[in-house]
């Protein structure tokens, strides 16, 4: 039989922050993406003790401040959150091969055929990993679901947050998802809430009182997709071709290790790389900095992003980080490369709200960007800019 483990983190970069700053636990403090004084600010992630004094996600920084006077608020770190992420697929690479894990906070562990291997342990096996997630990364709020299919462990492990456990059992998964609000099934569009709303369909519980005739006549083929889930079944779509990552680099004219020469390689080759991007109308999901000794050993460091992006600032800097990380010898450099994934529509999320100065400097790219397409890459260099007080 198959039977899947899914991890939920609720919270994620808030809990991903007070895992690397343990000061911070006991503190109410929230997350915020954008810039703090922006008015279209507001929080994505916080505390489980900014929640009890009655934050929620969505609430806008401008009245917190007003409100909640001792509220800390932290700008998003998304380093390390995907820090977090790569050391969760660390852990859970101990317990199967295969395993997925979202930069956003939730995961999902094959155990398939694990029952004869493990015998009574196969049993406990989702406490295990959920222990084994939550005093490796210090993590406060962790749940777990297991089931026979990837969806019905992710459903089972939303419906055990914040910090629960849930199995559910071959032919329980209807039980499991009938007490479910709508706007927990995976997919729906805004247009389908709304509809569903018109017809005072509130729960998972009121699509199973329904025929699929009657959700087919209603709502066409989605209507046959919202009978499946509502029975325990998700039926995926064809997953789109994976695209090739794209790579730019340069072998220096002699083996180098002056840091600051080495820094003014990675940005022009960061620049060559977001041209690429932008020109192939693509996004990063990811993205990776390999430096090659004189000796000819290479080391890589990549670093997942927690929403797609083809901005040179951002992609910059992550490859600022990722060189700090892989420039590790005293021997000498000979070549230097970024490359890019472009980003799965599956495990990215795009932001909703930017700041002005985030939208300010796409346009600026997108511009810059559009003439090097029509005049050649060479017409416009990318200087360090100083800006004096």
């Amino acid at each position: 039989m198959n039977w899947y483990i899914s991890l939920y983190i609720p919270d994620f970069p808030a809990q991903a922050y007070s895992a690397y700053h343990p000061a911070v636990n006991g503190i109410p403090f929230v997350i915020v993406r954008q810039q703090a004084n922006s008015h279209k600010s507001i929080v994505t992630s916080l505390s489980p003790e900014a929640q009890d004094r009655g934050i929620y996600h969505g609430f806008p920084v401008a009245k917190l401040a007003e409100r909640f006077s001792d509220i800390r608020i932290i700008p998003e770190e998304p380093a390390l959150s995907a820090a977090i992420a790569d050391d969760c697929a660390t852990v859970l690479s101990v317990f199967s091969p295969d395993v997925r894990v979202n930069p956003r906070g939730s995961a999902l562990v094959n155990a398939t055929g694990m029952r004869r291997l493990l015998g009574p342990r196969f049993h406990s096996l989702a406490a295990e990993i959920r222990f084994a997630v939550k005093s490796t990364l210090a993590i406060r709020n962790c749940a777990a679901g297991a089931g026979v299919s990837p969806y019905i462990a992710t459903m089972a492990a939303r419906s055990a947050a914040p910090d629960g456990i849930t199995v559910c059992e071959q032919g329980e998964e209807a039980a499991l998802l009938a007490p479910l609000a709508v706007e927990a099934l995976p997919g729906l569009s805004v247009a389908m809430r709304r509809r569903l709303g018109d017809y005072n369909i509130r729960t998972v519980a009121d699509i199973q009182r329904l025929s699929e005739g009657f959700l087919k006549a209603r709502f066409g083929d989605d209507g046959r997709q919202l009978y499946n889930m509502a029975h325990g079944v998700f039926l995926e779509t064809r997953p789109a071709a994976i695209l090739p990552d794209i790579e730019t680099g340069q072998t220096l004219a002699r083996d180098e290790n002056d840091v600051a020469t080495l820094m003014s390689h990675i940005r022009g080759i960061v620049d060559r790389l977001v041209f690429e991007l932008r020109t192939a109308h693509l996004q990063a999901g990811s993205v990776a900095c390999t430096v090659r000794y004189s000796d000819d050993k290479a080391v890589q460091r990549s670093m997942k992003l927690l929403s797609p992006t083809s901005d040179f600032t951002l992609l910059y800097k992550c490859c600022c980080v990722l060189f700090d990380q892989a420039y590790t010898r005293r021997i000498a450099v000979r070549r230097l490369s970024a490359s890019a994934r472009p980003f799965n529509e599956r495990e990215c999320q795009l932001d909703l709200f930017d700041a002005g100065a985030q939208m300010k400097q796409e346009n600026i790219g997108r511009s810059i960007g559009e003439i090097r397409m029509r005049m050649g890459f060479a017409v416009v260099r990318n200087g360090n800019i100083v800006i004096s007080k």
